[in-house]
């Protein structure tokens, strides 16, 4: 008997027959062993949970603040170099900072003046919040891309 494995070293089926198909393994998976197993370097192996974005740590939320700012596309403009008091006290909060973390509780509050001043909508203010992180936007790089799922966060 064989064990036929997809790419990742998965268990996709068995086979029953002479010789052994190419990806696949005579190596038993071990009795009573958790699932889901991989096989991987010639040894069974507890296989790593996919990553999702409804379970991504909360440092996947932190993004650098240029590209926070990129979030608003051409209004970012707007924002920046408004002499509107509250916007301006808004960018000068955001500006010094290392990152901005996208789950802050408060930053929802803070982007609704950006709406009440008709700068963004709030459409846009939940894009710019929920919209999964990428490699190129986050404070930590290197961080494997989680998987869609149920995208965003409360």
């Amino acid at each position: 008997m064989a064990w036929i494995l997809d790419a990742a070293g998965y268990v996709t089926s068995t086979y029953f027959g002479p010789g052994f198909p190419a990806n696949s393994t005579n190596l038993a998976p071990p009795a009573g062993a958790a699932q889901p197993l991989q096989f991987v370097n010639g040894a069974w192996v507890m296989a790593t949970p996919a990553l999702t974005w409804s379970a991504a740590p909360a440092e996947y939320w932190w993004i650098d603040v240029g590209s926070f700012f990129d979030r608003f596309g051409s209004k970012s403009l707007a924002i920046t170099s408004s002499t509107d008091p509250e916007v301006a006290g808004l960018v000068m909060l955001v500006l010094p900072r290392k990152y901005i973390d996208l789950q802050r509780a408060d930053l929802p509050t803070l982007l609704d003046v950006l709406v009440t001043k008709d700068i963004i909508t709030e459409a846009e203010k939940t894009a710019v919040l929920t919209r999964p992180t990428t490699e190129q936007e986050r404070y930590i790089v290197g961080l494997p891309q989680p998987l869609d799922d149920a995208v965003g966060h409360a």
